[in-house]
């Protein structure tokens, strides 16, 4: 086969694998119809998928000629990666087993303190996350080993792509080296991500192609956002671009860890508000509501819980919750002004949970966009729970390794 030839197979193969990725059971026909491919190039091409493993015959339906269509799936057991999650703000670690398309075979999760500390050098929290990641492969069964094909690490902050170590000021990380050692205990290829760049990833694949100009804004852990246009990530000159957590939103806030004053973070993030809330527990300001669920019931001081109190009738509780939807109302008007998106998603456990915040925000956004005409901008909830973190580092490998699964 000439070069040209090779090229537009292997284009037209990734083409048709990723449809099965996103659609789930899908005939020939269709596929050929959706791809604009002929029905004996779309036949060629499944052959050797299948022949290869990556996709499998999983059924039949009736078709208007009276024949039924086999049904194709995606092979998503044909392979493993190992998930680990170190984006957790309580320094919980997790590490997935998962298949190609992020259902969790195996899970651990342990505590590892984070933060750099002179008590608590770099050193001993490599040697640790190292250990962690290494000991779970270890008691993985032959067969899971031999079909684990990559793994990916989740990152709390910015890894440095001229050096390969990792900023992340929240855990006191510096110029932390895990990269290359992690890289270097593990048998298989391993990536590294920002975890509010693996999700918007996963969210992506959602979005129609005529939305080209995509904002995806999280609001846990920490706050951070990607820009998408044309689908392309826009990573910066440094790759530092969605550092939005610290745009100023009052010059006379209080001060952030970054240097500045009234960061977007203080006010929206997930783990600012829980500190806010945990003042209502206790003290001259105390939410008798909340109060009594967590201190006399002892309820876990959660997002849950908060929505719960507000719900009984806190009035103190609802007022916190009404600042912050104020505060991510002001940042949303900065986005679209700035960017004037055709979408902007947004995730985080309280945009699940609570509809007050979300459309609050929106509308406080609405009535202060200068330009009448971006006010229609489309604003939705993410996919992808807070909590289902495995399938967001899963979505973003897979994305990375298509083309070699295809060219085996």
């Amino acid at each position: 086969m000439n070069p040209a030839a090779l090229r537009s197979r292997q284009k037209n193969a990734a083409a048709i694998v990723r449809y099965l990725i996103k659609s789930g059971e899908v005939s020939r026909t269709e596929l050929a119809s959706v791809l604009g491919l002929s029905t004996a190039t779309v036949t060629n091409i499944v052959t050797d998928l299948i022949r290869s493993g990556l996709v499998y015959e999983s059924g039949s339906v009736g078709s208007a000629l009276g024949r039924k269509a086999k049904l194709l799936r995606f092979h998503a057991r044909r392979n493993y990666i190992l998930a680990v999650d170190l984006s957790s703000a309580s320094g919980i670690t997790t590490i997935y087993l998962c298949d190609l398309l992020g259902t969790v075979e195996r899970k651990t999760s342990l505590s590892i303190p984070f933060t750099l500390t002179a008590e608590n050098p770099d050193a001993l929290i490599l040697e640790q996350i190292i250990r962690a990641v290494t000991d779970f492969i270890g008691a993985l069964s032959p067969e899971e080993q031999r079909k684990l094909r990559v793994a990916a690490v989740s990152l709390p902050g910015i890894l440095n792509s001229n050096d390969s170590t990792i900023y992340a000021p929240s855990y006191n990380w510096k110029n932390l080296p895990l990269v290359r050692p992690l890289s270097a205990a593990l048998p298989v290829p391993v990536y590294f991500e920002n975890i509010t760049r693996m999700k918007s990833i996963f969210e992506l694949s959602y979005v129609e192609p005529e939305e080209r100009n995509v904002i995806y804004l999280t609001l846990s852990p920490g706050i951070g956002m990607v820009h998408f246009f044309d689908r392309h990530m826009v990573q910066g000159r440094h790759g530092l671009a969605g550092e939005v957590g610290h745009m100023t939103l009052d010059a006379h806030g209080p001060p952030c860890y970054c240097g500045n004053r009234g960061c977007f973070e203080l006010y929206c993030d997930e783990h600012s508000l829980l500190r806010a809330a945990k003042k209502l527990t206790d003290g001259e300001d105390r939410c008798e509501i909340l109060h009594r669920l967590v201190r006399t019931e002892g309820r876990p001081l959660t997002i849950e819980t908060l929505i719960e109190a507000r719900d009984l009738g806190s009035l103190k509780v609802h007022n916190t919750l009404s600042e912050l939807a104020f505060y991510l109302g002001c940042a949303l008007t900065n986005l679209i002004n700035c960017f004037d998106p055709d979408r902007i998603i947004i995730s985080g456990n309280l945009i699940d949970l609570d509809d007050y915040v979300f459309s609050s925000a929106i509308e406080e956004a609405k009535s202060k966009i200068i330009n009448r005409f971006a006010r229609e901008v489309h604003i939705s909830k993410a996919k992808l729970a807070t909590s289902d973190l495995g399938r967001a580092i899963c979505a973003y490998v897979l994305d990375k390794i298509v083309d070699e699964l295809i060219a085996e």
